[in-house]
């Protein structure tokens, strides 16, 4: 497996955030964390068959699937994730999400989804 490699690191500061946002554009809308100033990320991703682990680490940010991305995109895909700080939020149909640091969690991509984090290292199957 030959992983895909996404970096803002080497950008110039101004060019950072919409280089992530642009990665992530059709799966999630990005919004940076109040009082951010850059946004040094990356992101490693393995695939094998119908499957993709990921590998994520990212400033503080606000990632979300609404009404319009659904329809847009309607990729369907559950999501675990593991993360190293806490996850608050909501995971559509009522859902509150609040997550404690080093616990996994399921999200489905088919709903509408808030994350809100802090600075961040995490892992996606």
């Amino acid at each position: 497996m030959i992983p895909v490699r996404f970096t803002t690191n080497d950008l110039p500061i101004r060019e950072q955030f919409d280089a992530w946002q642009g990665w992530f554009e059709g799966v999630f809308n990005v919004a940076l964390a109040e009082g951010e100033t850059g946004f040094a990320a990356s992101s490693v991703v393995w695939t094998l068959d119908e499957f993709g682990l990921s590998h994520v680490k990212a400033p503080a940010l606000t990632a979300m699937r609404d009404t319009a991305l659904l329809r847009s995109n309607p990729i369907d895909h559950w999501v675990i994730t593991l993360g190293g700080s806490r996850t608050i939020g909501s995971g559509g149909a009522g859902v509150t999400l609040d997550v404690p640091a080093s616990v996994p969690y399921v999200a489905s991509l088919g709903r509408e989804l808030v994350s809100q984090r802090s600075h961040d290292e995490r892992l996606q199957l």
